[in-house]
């Protein structure tokens, strides 16, 4: 099954037929989870702007809920704090820039960190490499970006 697959992704596959990676290795696609709808507003929100520096109270205001509420509630559905999440979703933008040129102050910048000691942190805590370490070893990387 990995080897079709690996067949697949280098294009000797069939045109139109994308198999994901969990029926590639399984067989099956796995159950997608149910999340309340409002959460994943708020999810797709983060998705699209990940710099935006959009706060617990605004997506609650939005949703309907009290900060708190909306809080305890996007903590059951993701497994993980809202601020967490953000940060997270933040810090992993940086690979939509690995092949933009752009110097690593430019980039913090434009994934709205204040400064690059507080980029190059957050990175690292996330990914365990330095930001200039993922840069250097994504010099020859295709960023796909359907």
């Amino acid at each position: 099954r990995l080897a079709l697959f690996a067949e697949h992704l280098t294009g000797q596959g069939r045109v139109g037929d994308e198999p994901c990676l969990e029926t590639a290795l399984l067989g099956t696609a796995l159950p997608r989870r149910r999340i309340d709808q409002r959460i994943a507003n708020v999810i797709e929100r983060i998705r699209q702007d990940p710099a935006s520096l959009v706060t617990a109270d605004d997506c609650a205001a939005d949703c309907g809920l009290s900060a708190s509420r909306f809080i305890h509630l996007f903590t059951s559905e993701c497994g993980m704090p809202f601020r967490s999440f953000r940060t997270w979703k933040r810090a992993r933008s940086l690979l939509n820039a690995v092949d933009s040129g752009a110097t690593l102050t430019q980039i913090a910048l434009d994934l709205g960190y204040s400064d690059s000691a507080y980029f190059s942190n957050s990175i690292r805590y996330f990914t365990g490499l330095r930001p200039r370490d993922i840069l250097a070893g994504s010099r020859a990387l295709v960023v796909d970006r359907r």
